[in-house]
């Protein structure tokens, strides 16, 4: 079973990957929205499993 300081720092990490990559590539508007959304809810599911 991770932490919550382990699933805290990989949510950061995660959430700053993906902005780097988004700067880099520079995906097509609906695909940043699509990947916002799977961040969100990857977020929202792990703050309810450890909570």
């Amino acid at each position: 079973m991770p932490t919550v300081v382990d699933v805290i720092l990989l949510i950061l990490v995660s959430s700053k990957l993906c902005d780097f990559l988004q700067y880099k590539i520079n995906f097509p508007s609906t695909w940043k929205k699509l990947l916002t959304l799977k961040i969100s809810a990857l977020k929202i599911s792990l703050y309810l499993v450890f909570t």
